[in-house]
């Protein structure tokens, strides 16, 4: 026993000297099947095995999986495999699983606190009190967990919470949707004393960050501390997929980027529910990047997931053009039939709306490689199901209509007939959607809920001034409220190129007006070939240098 902890102090040593701060970055990268490998009937540095305490290591190994979870700016997106946690394992005390990376037997940390950064995409939850997932250990003889992250069925939803050791949770979540991945930062703070070491969880926290910028569901209860000895993954009737796992002693080694540019923190306007400007890698399925899932209704599975598009829309005053790439429906190549249709949808609201509740989607559609249709539906609000097979609700459906080159669009409440078309543009021209939503109610048998249609209307203009484009649901006198939380995307046959998509509570902020002036570059482009040396130029108030044919404002800063 002496010369194997001999062993490991030196692998443990040299492995701190490679990874300084960072103690571990694990991708999964081991053949498909079980996460515990055969060779781990002896603790061995850097490896899985299930935990030492018998009532723990019941049921089966988590699975690795031949694929990766991506999430933008994240250092170990798209990286190496994923290790899955099936819901059948651990439903019951008889199968329960825990499945333990030691990171070091021996050493005596008492002052050192631990990171666990890892995406998490939690694909199933049946309890609705919490049943935890990942764990720090604090043992290699028996199992001493201090900091559990739990997961809980929440409607359609599901949240997470933690507690330092019981199973009273402490702290939870928002709602998390179902499919989509998400960034977990697990800590481990050692506080000077006895019993109160801190467990803190951060979700989804601002990559460009530091961590008192970031607010974290914090333990209160006051278990006995512990030496942080591994990590573990507990099966325990939860269903997820985790990936890009890295445990570190600082918050800067396990937060970090790729080096892609990210915005410090995304908006956080309360007025804004949702921006998707589809900035994701081209070619990329949607599917499993900034909330996109497929429909939890299995006869709205079908096909494939929409790709990514590299070239975005623009329309002239709307401010989300231009940026990033798109969503591209393709219904020949990703193998869309009348049988084979697909919903693949985002959440834009965490939880239900209240009664009164106004939002407008604006967003911008080309239907370019589209063939003629008297009618085909392109966008709707959606209630979804909670689980695989159940049924979801939608409202508002947008249908497209084309003809001799010409599109037009319509809207509906729900199965009704449209009759009234807005006017017909060329199907090569990028079009302007903006829908409104009204909740008129606080359970689906209240009062109807509304939907209003503007195509086309000039973002500089208020809604009143906008009534002219303005088309109503047909149907807005039937079909009760819905509780709808999610944008849904159809591929019935559609082929069509979305971007620019702006989710909020007031016109304004979904139309997010933007001067095509307000680059001052363009008006001074004259005025820089004309004086090519240094000069001043005052322009609608605003004093501008030109030096060397560059342009700068008063204060030094470069605007070209």
């Amino acid at each position: 026993m002496k010369h194997f902890f001999t062993v490991l102090v030196c692998m443990a040593l040299t492995a701190m000297s490679a990874h300084a701060e960072l103690w571990l970055e694990e991708n999964f990268n081991y053949p498909d099947g079980n996460l515990e490998q055969a060779d781990n009937s002896q603790l061995v540095l850097h490896q899985w095995m299930q935990s030492l305490k018998q009532e723990d290591a019941n049921g089966t190994s988590p699975q690795v999986a031949n694929h990766n979870l991506t999430y933008p700016g994240y250092i170990s997106s798209g990286k190496g495999k994923v290790a899955v946690l099936d819901a059948a394992v651990g439903d019951d005390k008889s199968t329960q699983r825990i499945s333990v990376y030691y990171l070091d037997t021996i050493g005596k940390r008492d002052t050192i606190s631990m990171y666990a950064a890892f995406l998490f995409k939690p694909l199933s939850a049946k309890n609705t009190s919490g049943r935890d997932f990942a764990i720090w250990e604090g043992s290699v003889g028996s199992s001493m967990c201090r900091g559990r992250i739990f997961l809980a069925k929440n409607g359609d939803a599901v949240k997470i919470g933690v507690s330092k050791n019981s199973s009273t949770i402490n702290a939870w979540s928002g709602d998390i949707a179902i499919g989509s991945t998400n960034l977990i930062v697990m800590k481990y703070e050692v506080i000077e004393g006895a019993s109160n070491d801190v467990v803190k969880v951060f979700v989804n926290p601002g990559l460009k960050t530091k961590e008192d910028e970031n607010t974290p569901l914090v333990t209160t209860d006051n278990a006995t501390d512990m030496l942080v000895k591994g990590f573990g993954l507990r099966q325990r009737g939860n269903g997820a997929e985790i990936g890009g796992l890295r445990i570190g002693t600082t918050w800067e080694d396990v937060v970090k980027t790729d080096g892609s540019d990210i915005p410090d923190k995304p908006e956080t306007d309360p007025d804004i529910y949702a921006v998707e400007d589809f900035d994701y890698e081209a070619e990329s399925a949607i599917e499993g990047q900034g909330g996109w899932v497929v429909s939890t209704a299995t006869n709205d599975q079908g096909g494939q997931s929409p790709l990514v598009g590299a070239t975005s829309l623009t329309y002239e005053g709307y401010g989300a053009g231009d940026k990033g790439g798109a969503l591209v429906l393709d219904s020949v190549s990703q193998q869309i039939t009348a049988d084979l249709k697909r919903n693949t949808v985002m959440p834009f609201a965490a939880g239900k709306l209240a009664e009164g509740d106004v939002v407008y989607t604006a967003l911008m559609v080309n239907m370019a490689q589209m063939g003629g249709t008297s009618g085909k539906e392109l966008i709707t609000y959606l209630k979804q199901g909670a689980s695989d097979g159940a049924n979801t609700t939608m409202r508002g459906r947008v249908t497209v209509k084309i003809e001799e080159g010409q599109k037009s669009f319509g809207i509906k409440k729900n199965s009704q007939t449209i009759e009234n078309w807005s006017a017909a543009t060329p199907k090569e021209e990028t079009a302007l959607l903006v829908i409104k939503y009204i909740n008129n109610s606080s359970s689906s048998a209240n009062a109807a809920d509304e939907f209003y249609l503007f195509v086309n209307p000039d973002p500089s203009k208020t809604e009143d001034e906008n009534a002219a484009v303005m088309l109503e649901a047909v149907g807005n006198d039937a079909d009760g409220g819905a509780d709808l939380r999610y944008l849904c995307f159809r591929q019935m046959k559609v082929n069509a190129t979305i971007d620019g998509i702006r989710v909020a509570k007031t016109w304004a902020k979904a139309l997010n007006y933007t001067k095509p002036d307000d680059n001052p570059e363009e008006g001074l482009q004259d005025i820089l070939s004309e004086l090519p040396t240094a000069s001043k130029v005052l322009m609608d108030g605003t004093l501008y240098i030109i030096r060397d044919g560059q342009i700068y404002t008063i204060n030094g800063v470069k605007v070209q």
